[in-house]
């Protein structure tokens, strides 16, 4: 899998783009052919790599043709931000089918690995990946 990549530094964050698409592909996850959505037609979705501080700015494209869409930052703190939760009917509408887009964008306050998921359960199993914050370099 190729990693969503910035450079570290302990001086300055850095706000890092990230471009997921979800989009149905034909794909052999289990051994059998099967038409499942995915972010970037990789399962899992890409790893988003980015340094404790940084700031993501995620672009979320809805490129399947019937289903809404919305993502969850599984454990990023959504402090001042939780209109980026990701969860449909509450804290945001979901993203229209059809080619719908959203901008998520929120701040890497802890260093850790988290999960980014699809919150429509039907189509959850396919849309989700990692998120890997690093402490910055020359911090310990």
């Amino acid at each position: 899998l190729k990693a969503i990549m910035v450079a570290y530094s302990a001086s300055a964050a850095s706000l890092v783009d990230v471009t997921l698409v979800a989009k149905y592909h034909v794909a052999n996850i289990d051994g059998s052919f099967l038409r499942v959505p995915l972010f970037n037609g990789t399962y899992p979705g890409p790893p988003i790599e980015c340094a404790k501080g940084d700031t993501l700015r995620i672009n979320v494209i809805n490129d399947m043709k019937k289903e809404e869409l919305s993502v969850n930052w599984q454990g990023i703190v959504q402090n001042g931000t939780n209109h980026m939760d990701g969860v449909p009917y509450i804290t945001e509408n979901p993203i229209a089918s059809g080619g719908g887009s959203r901008v998520y964008m929120f701040a890497a306050d802890a260093a850790g690995t988290f999960h980014y998921h699809s919150n429509q359960e039907f189509i959850r199993s396919g849309l989700h990946g990692i998120i890997i914050v690093k402490e910055p370099s020359g911090s310990g």
